[in-house]
C-alpha cells in the first residue's frame, strides 16, 4: 500500500490518510499529507476529509484563541507554536506567533516561552528586530534554566551577532550556565 501511494496511486493514498486519520485523529500531520495528495490526484472523498480536518483545526485555534484571551499562557503558546509553523494546515503567521509568544512570556514563567520569544525578536521574525529586548528576555529564560537560551547568549556574546558587541565576560558566564545546566541533565539521578 505505502509504496502504490508513494508511486502516486490516489486510492491507496487516500487509504493511507483514511487510516491515519481514524487511528490517530484529525491532528495527526501524516493524515492530511496522505489526504491532501490523493485530493491532489482527483479522490473526491479525500476532499471531504481534509475540509473535516481544517474545520476541526480552526475549532481548535478559535478555542486556544479564546483561552489566551482569557490570560491562559499555556493556551498563548500552544497558538504561538501553530502559528509558527502551520502544522494545522491552516497556514503560518509569524506576526500573530510572536505576540502570542509574547504574551505567554509576559503572562507567565514559562521559559520555553521567553526563549522563544526572544528568538523571534532577535531573527525580526513577525515584526522588526528588537536585539535588546530580546536580550533581556533570553536572560530571563537563561536564568530559568534554559539551556539553550544560555547557549545563544554565549554565542551572541562571543560573536557580537545582531548588533549586539561582543562581551568576552558575559560570554563566559552564559556558556559556564549553559554547560552546568548540561551537566545537570545528563547526571544520573540520585
Amino acid at each position: 500500500m505505502d509504496r502504490a501511494a508513494r508511486a502516486g496511486n490516489a486510492e491507496a493514498q487516500f487509504t493511507l490518510g483514511y487510516r491515519y486519520l481514524r487511528f490517530y485523529g484529525s491532528g495527526y500531520e501524516k493524515a492530511r499529507l496522505w489526504l491532501e495528495q490523493a485530493a491532489a490526484n482527483g479522490h473526491a472523498e479525500a476532499g471531504h476529509h481534509l475540509r473535516e480536518i481544517l474545520q476541526q483545526a480552526r475549532l481548535n485555534r478559535d478555542e486556544l484563541r479564546r483561552s489566551a484571551q482569557a490570560g491562559e499562557a499555556s493556551s498563548a503558546a500552544h497558538l504561538a507554536v501553530l502559528c509558527a509553523t502551520g502544522s494545522d494546515g491552516l497556514g503560518i503567521d509569524l506576526q500573530a506567533s510572536r505576540e502570542l509568544y509574547g504574551q505567554a512570556a509576559t503572562c507567565s514563567d514559562s521559559a520555553e516561552a521567553q526563549y522563544n520569544y526572544a528568538f523571534m525578536l532577535l531573527l525580526g521574525e513577525g515584526g522588526p528586530p528588537c536585539p535588546a529586548e530580546a536580550l533581556r528576555w533570553l536572560e530571563t529564560a537563561a536564568s530559568a534554566g534554559t539551556t539553550d537560551a544560555a547557549r545563544l547568549l554565549a554565542d551572541v556574546y562571543t560573536e557580537g551577532r545582531w548588533g549586539i558587541g561582543a562581551d568576552p565576560q558575559q560570554a563566559a558566564h552564559w556558556r559556564t550556565r549553559a554547560d552546568a545546566e548540561r551537566g545537570d541533565q545528563e547526571a544520573p539521578p540520585g
